[in-house]
């Protein structure tokens, strides 16, 4: 990471502080200046210092960083032989090699995290995350097996997230392995209820399966699933079918009548067809067993149908008959003798029906009479004088009711006329409405109505100009309700009816114009501006239908969405890549609002901010304890998740300004033991801040020159070990490497020769054995 300004300027304050010179301040903070990106810098250091293992590690993070990840393989491996008991080295080796695809690489370090302790640090190495995304890369690469050991591995690890078992069962279900799937998926679906599209796949499983055990005759298993497919996808007709067909089968006639009866009108043509004969049999069978009414529930749904079968119609009669039902068997046995006028059992019948409906209409009326409902009473009456035209009771009652009725209107009349006496004619219109209905042919009433409106003259004259007027000028929906007010109180006002019937019109042109305006924005994805247009529709016309269905559509193209962006939120949540996932559940939430949405963008928020602490936590202990490069590193995740938060920025401002006070140290520091000749100790030093920050030029510089004075002495070091090594003197050339190693603990040669003298050991202690 180069210098940020603010921390130059800090770097240079500092320099001058410790230096004397203002000359060579600037010089160094030109130096640490140079514009170069971090991964230039450290380019440049290894160019001076090729086998510092540190240096490659620290390159081969920053190239990860950048999603340069074969090249920081390659500089991990470099560094691998000092760090394999890293944590940390083994972490980001997996992630890289993950990324790149070697999938048998990434499980090996990934393994090797584990095992040297990065589960207790989740936040800082967080495994779950590595296993789920090597688990959708073998998806991708056509490896499912593999896939779903990972998935279940991730979810070992982090059982609260629950939706990585909606994965693992579609993987057991493209394998075959049904029952686990499905075992899976209802596990999903407990935590997630509301996923559509998961629901119809579970509906699917259970109802093949289920078809596939009819297949093979097994009937319990059959009804075993197609009840779990039910319970699935409520109401879904064919599985409904499918139980009523079992039903029928096993002898449960009231049963497959119940079902079926329930779907037959929403069923395809062609299951219809088939329903047809089981409720035809099962009415049969049910009336055998003297199960009127279910009988009854079996055959209604096939006389509901335009023209109805005539055994169907005679059935439904007789069964109405044998209950007693004469108006309900009267109306199939007419249907029936409509469709065959000679029909034999109709004729028969329809005489003796058409008396008991005569009867019940006349209960049916005399109930209504005492509940003082006179005119539906009397409707009652002139029905069962319509099928009986002499039958006593009816006429009697008849004439009392009409006698009550006549009573009614008359009190209604008394009641209008004296609210005209005392100006009210409001009141008297309401209590004549009333009245007329109870006597439409009085003369009283009508003149008493034609009183009352011309009392009201001035106020009708007045609404009905208003309305002209807004119409006029265009507010509608005001006209209308201006003649709406002239049809309450005169019902029978022709220029009100037609002009209120042409603003109508106008309004249900207007809606269709604005309707046509939601349809296009819909085509083009602008909701917003469709649902706002549908919205328009229903207010000028209520009952606007290509209103409500856009509104419908709208509805439905959301859902669809929102399920959409949910799933994603999902996937990416379960990735680790938290601030994605809440960017589509956030939009998922702009949709709709809705409480289970909001309640995952708190539940990935508050993980956020534990993992926003986690870095903060992370990067302090390592500025505890003078790690700046690492301290720097964790305060810059944890400004990627939240750029302005004053602890990662403060904590960033200190890293930066400590390392560059650190660096100025060692700087003068390992200048003073260049002076004094104590190139190993100046070397340390150097390289120590190059560690801190590479963009640092002095300290690359200064690692060279280090290199270069005792380069004859290390020189000298690693040709005398190998000689004396050549020549068996072992203890004498190890003493030699490691003094080479004393000056320049990172020196290639003296390690190789280390290496060889270890193998030459080996070898001599096995020639030893041998000649035993």
């Amino acid at each position: 990471m180069k210098l940020r300004p603010f921390v130059l300027a800090a770097f240079c304050s500092i320099v001058v502080s410790s230096f004397p010179c203002p000359a060579e301040a600037e010089d160094l903070a030109s130096a640490a200046g140079e514009q170069l990106s971090l991964i230039d810098h450290y380019r440049l250091a290894l160019t001076v210092d090729p086998d510092n293992p540190i240096l490659h590690y620290s390159f081969g993070s920053a190239l990860l960083a950048e999603g340069l990840d074969n090249e920081a393989i390659a500089e991990f491996r470099q560094a691998y032989p000092a760090f394999s008991d890293s944590a940390e080295m083994n972490y980001l080796l997996g992630s890289a090699h993950s990324r790149t695809g070697d999938l048998d690489s990434a499980l090996l370090y990934f393994d090797e995290a584990e095992a040297l302790g990065a589960l207790e640090q989740p936040g800082l190495f967080p495994l779950a995350n590595a296993y789920y995304n090597l688990a959708l890369t073998c998806l991708e690469t056509d490896s499912p097996d593999q896939a779903a050991r990972l998935f279940a591995k991730t979810l070992a690890l982090d059982p609260d997230r629950q939706e990585i078992r909606r994965q693992l069962a579609e993987i057991y279900a493209g394998e075959g392995q049904i029952e686990r799937a499905l075992a899976e998926f209802d596990a999903y679906l407990k935590v997630y209820p509301d996923d559509v599209t998961t629901r119809e796949y579970v509906y699917t499983l259970y109802f093949n399966r289920a078809q596939q055990a009819l297949e093979d005759r097994d009937l319990r298993a059959a009804r075993k699933d197609f009840n779990k497919a039910l319970r699935t996808n409520p109401g879904s007709p064919l599985a409904i079918y499918y139980l009523g067909s079992l039903d029928y089968s096993e002898g449960d006639y009231e049963g497959a009548a119940v079902r079926l009866a329930k779907i037959y009108h929403a069923s395809p043509a062609e299951i219809r067809r088939s329903m047809d004969s089981l409720l035809r049999n099962s009415a049969l069978a049910l009336l055998e067993q003297k199960k009127l009414r279910k009988a009854l529930v079996a055959v209604e749904p096939l006389i509901d149908r335009q023209p109805a079968a005539l055994e169907d119609l005679t059935m439904a009669g007789n069964i109405h008959l044998s209950l007693k039902e004469f108006q309900a068997a009267r109306a199939c046995f007419e249907r029936v003798l409509a469709l065959d006028p000679s029909h034999e059992a109709a004729t028969i019948s329809i005489a003796d029906v058409r008396a008991g409906a005569a009867e019940e209409l006349l209960a049916e009326g005399r109930t209504l009479f005492y509940q003082r409902e006179y005119l539906e009473a009397l409707g009652k009456f002139e029905a069962a004088l319509a099928l009986h035209p002499a039958h006593p009771g009816a006429l009697a009652c008849a004439s009392e009711t009409r006698v009550e009725i006549n009573k009614k209107a008359a009190a209604l009349f008394a009641l209008a006329e004296q609210s005209l006496e005392q100006n009210r004619p409001h009141e008297a219109l309401k209590q004549l409405k009333t009245g007329l209905e109870f006597a439409p042919d009085s003369l009283l009433g009508r003149d008493l109505k034609e009183q009352a409106l011309e009392k009201l003259g001035g106020e009708l004259t007045e609404a009905l100009e208003k309305g002209t007027k807004l119409a006029a000028g265009g507010l509608l929906q005001e006209a209308e309700r201006a003649f709406a007010h002239v049809l309450a109180l005169d019902p029978d006002n022709h220029e009100a009816r037609d002009e209120k019937s042409r603003i109508a019109q106008l309004l249900e042109a207007k809606a269709s114009e604005i309707a046509a305006r939601g349809r296009l924005a819909l085509e083009d994805g602008r909701l917003a501006e469709a649902h706002e247009a549908f919205e328009a529709t229903l207010k000028l016309v209520p009952e606007f239908r290509e209103g409500s269905d856009g509104l419908a559509r709208i509805e439905v193209l959301i859902s669809a969405m929102i399920s959409e962006e949910a799933q994603w939120g999902q996937r990416a949540r379960s990735a680790g890549r938290l601030r994605q996932a809440r960017e589509h559940f956030g939009n998922a939430l702009r949709l709709r609002d809705d409480s289970g949405l909001r309640e995952t963008l708190d539940a990935i928020d508050r993980s956020l901010r534990t993992e926003f602490y986690t870095f903060i936590e992370a990067a302090r202990k390592s500025l505890k304890k003078n790690d700046f490069r690492q301290a720097r590193d964790y305060f810059s995740k944890a400004l990627a998740q939240s750029p302005q938060h004053p602890d990662a920025l403060n904590g960033f401002a200190e890293v930066e300004t400590r390392s560059a006070a650190a660096a100025i140290g060692e700087i003068r520091a390992a200048e003073k033991d260049m002076s004094a000749h104590q190139f190993d100790r100046a070397l340390s030093r150097y390289r120590h801040v190059l560690y801190i920050d590479p963009s640092i030029v002095q300290a690359r510089e200064g690692v060279g020159r280090a290199l270069e004075a005792m380069e004859g002495d290390l020189h000298y070091l690693i040709a005398a070990g190998n000689e004396v090594m050549a020549g068996g003197l072992f203890e004498e050339a190890e003493t030699a490497f490691r003094e080479a190693l004393s000056l320049d603990p990172y020196r290639r040669e003296a390690q190789d020769g280390l290496r060889s003298l270890e193998q030459l050991r080996s070898l001599n202690v096995a020639k030893s054995r041998r000649k035993r």
